[in-house]
């Protein structure tokens, strides 16, 4: 599947911990970079949050890597219960074309390749509590991982409504609980063409001026949580 990234790291050594780091679906969440922090981006085509795919697989050499992504990176390392060194290099693998992707999302994993690249002297630190993986750099940066995709743990379609679809001159976005950050509207080349934040009415009405097609509605949680919906104008 093209909108996952999985970046293989080949461990040599077997980690001892409470929950197992090797054969792991781990999932980025978010990356904590300067006391920032920035959530996955969500991909135009439908990815979700999470979905960026990293893995350790204890093996006997350091040198098999693989990827089912336009972009991957990984190489062998050293592992031990809390920390990992890398023993060469990170390679970098393009597989192109990406066209789908937006300008955030390779953005975005510039910003991840960097927090390993970066740093590939070092060691890394991590710690593995309820379910969460956390990978410090020698930076003191931070990346977040859950073990279940976050399309899978909540789905936040019993919480909120867009409508009509397809819809006309307006669409309406339902929030019963709330919860929403922000409402982003992108167009079918992955350009934002409309954003609202922080919508105070239980039921929003978005007016819309656009030209017939395809749209993407990107919809942030408070918590982080991302819920996108294909829509078509008339």
């Amino acid at each position: 599947m093209k909108n996952i990234l999985i970046l293989f790291f080949c461990a040599i050594s077997q980690l001892q911990a409470q929950t197992p780091l090797t054969g792991t679906n781990w999932y980025l969440t978010k990356i904590e970079e300067n006391n920032q922090i920035e959530t996955v981006p969500i991909s135009i085509n439908g990815t979700t949050p999470g979905n960026w795919l990293f893995m350790i697989y204890p093996l006997p050499s350091a040198n098999d890597l693989g990827s089912t992504y336009c972009f991957s990176f990984g190489g062998g390392i050293i592992l031990t219960a809390t920390s990992f060194n890398f023993v060469a290099d990170i390679a970098l693998t393009l597989n192109a074309p990406c066209e789908w992707m937006t300008n955030e999302e390779i953005q975005y994993f510039a910003k991840y390749y960097n927090f390993f690249k970066n740093y590939e002297n070092d060691t890394f630190t991590y710690i593995i509590q309820n379910n969460q993986l956390v990978i410090t750099n020698n930076a003191g940066n931070k990346a977040y991982y859950s073990n279940v995709p976050l399309s899978v743990e909540e789905p936040l379609e019993q919480f909120i409504k867009v409508y009509p679809n397809p819809f006309e001159d307006h669409l309406f976005i339902e929030d019963s609980e709330g919860i929403i950050k922000t409402i982003k509207i992108f167009d079918n080349t992955g350009r934002i063409i409309k954003t609202v934040s922080e919508p105070t009415q239980a039921v929003r009405e978005i007016h819309t001026n656009f030209a017939s097609g395809i749209y993407f509605i990107n919809i942030e949680t408070k918590d982080g949580r991302i819920m996108n919906k294909k829509m078509i104008k008339k």
